[in-house]
């Protein structure tokens, strides 16, 4: 938390690919592994960075890679505001059975 790296990418045309690669596992791993336990704190030097393996395919590969990573992103955002849109139906319909229930409305069911 008090510390931040920066650095200059040497082909900038690459920054999307660089970051997508940073959000997953082969680098966490590296990161996992390189970083060291201070005072409670998880630490990491620039040295260490600078030995990490970064996979660079060709550039329209990476750009190729960056297009399907946003496309699933979308359709991951997608698919979770259907799901809380499906949540929020049945738990209005679940509600609106429990009333119906205490009112003694539901169809051929006797009330107690």
């Amino acid at each position: 938390p008090d510390r931040l790296f920066c650095c200059r990418l040497k082909a900038p045309s690459e920054a999307s690919y660089v970051e997508a690669f940073f959000a997953g596992p082969a680098i966490r791993k590296q990161i996992e592994e390189a970083s060291r336990s201070a005072a409670g704190h998880q630490r990491i030097s620039i040295s260490d960075l600078k030995n990490f393996s970064i996979l660079r395919p060709p550039l329209d590969e990476q750009t190729q890679i960056v297009r399907r990573i946003d496309e699933l992103l979308s359709l991951a955002d997608s698919l979770n505001g259907r799901i809380c849109n499906a949540e929020r139906r049945v738990e209005l319909s679940s509600q609106a059975v429990l009333a119906k229930a205490f009112r003694g409305e539901l169809a051929g069911h006797e009330a107690f």
